[in-house]
């Protein structure tokens, strides 16, 4: 594929610091995984997922321009309210749901599909002024104001008699804006996608989330951290929107039911304890050259590469000090051609 057509416009003109210090752009290292995440956001999963691995001498950071790349190249490819639309109309009924509906947050349920005028409709349950409940249809173009509420189950479904909501959390970045436009940026603050996925060193990833500072040249606003831009979920805030989440190398937890796009292994005991978890994203794995259990990953790297479908060559060179090695793999139940 032509990588020109996948990288944003603006990615050159970012520029990266630390608090009290002047920005200055990405250095050759730093652009290169950047890039990475760009191109790897950008691929489509429908028939194949690639898999990228990459030695450094150091993960310093590395995982997080990697992340930062999938978020805002993904950011700016609209084509999600469809995607989400679909999702929303296969829950099972009842499946507590979380409205935006104006400047409010209601609570909601799913009530099921229907044809009207020969148009589909994704219809929610939430209450009235009377102590019953209403039911309003959304279309397409509507879909990302619906998502689901992860803190609730279906057995725990109780609508409130009547329900005044909570005010919309302001999550809007004027940084987004400027670089992809007003418009893109706000189906950004409304809608959750899990684009990203990191597993690895939490604490560690989320000190250098908000660490790091963005801006961008021809940009009079503020500054704006890392951990802002890639949105993550939180359990104690499930209302509000997100695009990446974080998992433990070391955690047992349900995160094998989430569906990434792109899953970044911070590590290699990250990706020797997680590495067949979610089959169905794209994957970048890295590693260090003096990190512990770097030549068990590397054995399961290779033994993956010999069952690849084809061979995947990143269509730019990495810097000095880089190694790179990709290939595909075809999804299951696929036939390749």
């Amino acid at each position: 594929m032509n990588f020109e057509l996948s990288s944003p416009r603006w990615a050159e003109s970012l520029q990266f610091g630390s608090p009290g210090e002047p920005l200055v752009p990405l250095s050759p290292w730093a652009q290169f995984l950047f890039d990475l995440g760009c191109l790897i956001g950008y691929e489509d999963t429908s028939l194949t997922t690639k898999t990228v691995g990459v030695t450094l001498p150091t993960r310093s950071f590395a995982a997080l321009l990697v992340g930062l790349g999938v978020v805002l190249q993904r950011a700016s490819i609209s084509k999600c309210d469809r995607q989400h639309f679909e999702t929303l109309c296969s829950l099972p009924l009842g499946t507590p749901l979380v409205y935006k509906r104006g400047t409010k947050v209601l609570k909601a349920a799913f009530d099921g599909v229907d044809t009207v005028l020969g148009k589909t409709f994704l219809f929610v349950r939430i209450s009235n002024s009377r102590g019953g409940n209403k039911r309003e249809g959304l279309s397409v173009g509507q879909a990302h104001f619906v998502q689901v509420d992860h803190s609730r189950s279906i057995a725990e479904l109780t609508l409130p008699a009547e329900q005044k909501g909570r005010h919309l959390a302001d999550r809007s970045s004027p940084l987004l804006s400027y670089l992809v436009g007003a418009e893109i940026a706000g189906a950004f603050e409304l809608q959750s996608r899990l684009d990203f996925l990191y597993v690895g060193s939490v604490s560690r990833f989320v000190d250098e989330s908000y660490g790091m500072l963005l801006n961008a040249r021809g940009y009079d606003g503020d500054s704006e951290t890392a951990g802002t831009l890639l949105r993550s979920f939180s359990e104690s805030k499930a209302h509000l929107t997100y695009r990446s989440r974080y998992v433990s190398s070391m955690a047992s937890s349900s995160a094998h039911t989430f569906k990434p796009h792109v899953v970044v292994f911070d590590g290699a005991s990250a990706f020797l304890n997680k590495r067949a978890k979610w089959p169905m994203a794209h994957r970048v794995v890295l590693l260090d050259r003096t990190g512990p259990s770097l030549y068990d990953a590397a054995a399961s790297y290779d033994q993956e590469y010999l069952k690849r479908y084809d061979s995947w060559a990143i269509p730019f060179p990495p810097p000095i000090g880089v190694e790179v090695s990709g290939f595909e793999k075809g999804q299951t139940g696929v036939r390749c051609s």
